[in-house]
């Protein structure tokens, strides 16, 4: 019930579908009686197309969230396990074959690199990602990293988990950590805060090690640079997050609203 309503709610806050549909929906209110109202939605339908699309809107709200966690370094410390989270958006990756490395390259390439890093550490690959994909996230891990010569036999891989929160759970149930067990997880920097929310509210606490950053600490804004569609996806991505941020914090699957 909850992803069925998270995809129709996000289906009309995505800001990629919510201000080119207040505009048509304004341009028609133009032709009614509602003219004034028309002119009001048309008007601020324009103001957030411009700004997301020439504004460093994206960097804005991705900082908060990129920078909450430092990168993880591989130490001396003892660590239990990996767990590397699943990353959607794979649809072209089914119908090819081929890899989409930026769904989830990042984290694979860090898997392997944690891996070898820590080679007595028990590695988990957790997510199943949209029923309506011909593969789960954890069936294309696992193609993709024995595509590159990497050990799929070292790593447990879960795939019934439909979000974050199943991540957390159905992986604590797969793996049974105990208590002073030091266990690191892998997902893309803006995911991180929600994910390290839901690792502790299933009691599990956990060591982010984010990768997949979208911006770097340093501030790039250049106008010739920008490019609006490419704005709106990161808008839109970015979005999502804080939505979830705030949606897992109010159903008690976080344990904060923005985790550090």
């Amino acid at each position: 019930m909850y992803s069925l309503a998270a995809q129709v709610f996000w289906t009309f806050a995505d800001p990629a579908r919510l201000f080119p549909g207040l505009a048509v929906i304004g341009a028609i209110l133009l032709w009614t009686r509602w003219r004034r109202a028309g002119r009001l939605v048309v008007t601020f339908a324009a103001i957030g197309i411009f700004a997301v699309g020439s504004l460093p809107v994206a960097r804005w709200i991705a900082l908060p969230l990129e920078q909450r966690f430092p990168p993880f370094t591989a130490s001396d410390a003892d660590i239990a396990g990996i767990i590397v989270l699943g990353a959607g958006y794979a649809q072209v990756s089914d119908l090819t074959g081929m890899p989409v490395t930026e769904a989830s390259g990042g984290r694979l390439v860090k898997l392997i690199e944690l891996a070898e890093a820590y080679p007595r550490a028990r590695l988990a690959y957790t997510g199943g990602g949209s029923p309506t994909l011909a593969m789960t996230e954890a069936e294309r891990a696992a193609r993709d990293l024995t595509r590159v010569g990497f050990d799929v036999g070292r790593v447990v891989f879960e795939g019934r988990s439909r979000n974050t929160y199943d991540n957390a759970l159905f992986t604590k149930e797969m793996l049974s950590p105990q208590p002073g067990d030091r266990w690191v997880i892998v997902t893309s920097a803006i995911h991180m805060p929600r994910a390290v929310g839901a690792f502790r509210a299933a009691g599990w606490e956990v060591i982010p090690a984010p990768v997949e950053y979208l911006f770097g600490p340093v501030s790039n804004f250049e106008w010739g640079t920008f490019h609006p569609v490419r704005q709106f996806l990161w808008v839109s991505r970015i979005t999502h997050e804080w939505i979830g941020l705030v949606a897992y914090w109010a159903l008690g699957r976080s344990s904060a609203l923005v985790p550090a």
